[in-house]
C-alpha cells in the first residue's frame, strides 16, 4: 500500500519496533561516537521477504505528484531509479 501511494519501492527493516531501533542507534551512535552510517550498516538489515512494488493500476494522486515534488523540493525528496 505503501508502495503503491508514494510511487517507490517499500522494503521493512527485520526489526519490526523502529521507534525502540532509532532510539537504540541514537543511543550507540552518541554513546560510541562513530559514523551514523557505519552504525546501520551493522545493525539495520532489511526484510527482503517485505519487499514491495508499486502497481501502477493502483497509482495515487500523490504517487503521480512524487516526480513534481521531487524536481520542486530535491533536498526533501529523491526518487529512486524506476524499477525494470
Amino acid at each position: 500500500m505503501v508502495a503503491d501511494i508514494t510511487g517507490t519501492p517499500v522494503i521493512c527493516p527485520e526489526i519490526t519496533d523502529t521507534v525502540a531501533l532509532g532510539a537504540a542507534l541514537q543511543a550507540a551512535w552518541c554513546h560510541q561516537g562513530a559514523e551514523l552510517a557505519s552504525l546501520c550498516e551493522r545493525l539495520v538489515h532489511l526484510d527482503n521477504s517485505s519487499r514491495a512494488v508499486p502497481d501502477p493500476r493502483a497509482s495515487t494522486p500523490i504517487g503521480r505528484s512524487m516526480p513534481a515534488i521531487a524536481v520542486a523540493w530535491p533536498s526533501v525528496i529523491s526518487l529512486p531509479d524506476p524499477i525494470v
